[in-house]
């Protein structure tokens, strides 16, 4: 967390089995040291269209990286009618806004084709330090959208301490 950069990734799977072999990858990369702070949850779609976000409740919990950024960056790229259950609420406000900010038009068309491209998808959001190990140790997806958002990290992180406050996370 030393320069406050955020850093997005979506892998597009095959399978939700394939990604979430990757999602405990990541997971066993944070115990040992190897990844900072980070959202990660598996996205997919069902057959009416509806955005489904899975996580394992029993994943690392770091401060404002508890649940909502991954939530942030699915709700900057799909209307909230579409998001399926609490992720609508969860990803509501400001934290949405830093998101869409941080990435281009273009960058954010590129991970809503990538969501619409597998079965299911690993959406990341953290410090930057994920994008080694991302672009290095997990291999399975079939494709993968990285990039590093134009925002504030410290801000950002902020904005997600005072949404998780406000939602109870």
């Amino acid at each position: 967390m030393d320069n406050g950069d955020v850093f997005a990734y979506i892998g597009v799977y095959d399978s939700k089995e394939e990604a979430q072999r990757d999602y405990y990858y990541l997971q066993s990369m944070h115990q040992t040291g190897a990844v900072g702070a980070y959202d990660a949850a598996i996205v997919s779609k069902d057959h009416k269209g509806n955005v489904h976000i899975s996580k394992d409740e029993t994943s690392t919990r770091h401060g404002a990286w508890s649940g909502l950024a991954v939530g942030a960056l699915v709700g900057a790229l799909f209307p909230v009618s579409l998001l399926a259950g609490g992720v609508a609420g969860a990803a509501a406000g400001g934290v949405i806004g830093h998101v869409r900010k941080g990435l281009s038009r273009s960058d954010l068309d590129e991970f809503g084709q990538a969501l619409d491209e597998g079965k299911a998808s690993l959406v990341v959001i953290g410090r930057e330090s994920i994008q080694d190990v991302v672009a290095n140790e997990m291999k399975r997806q079939g494709r993968a959208v990285e990039r590093k958002l134009d925002i504030d990290g410290t801000a950002f992180a902020e904005e997600l301490q005072r949404a998780a406050g406000k939602f109870g996370d």
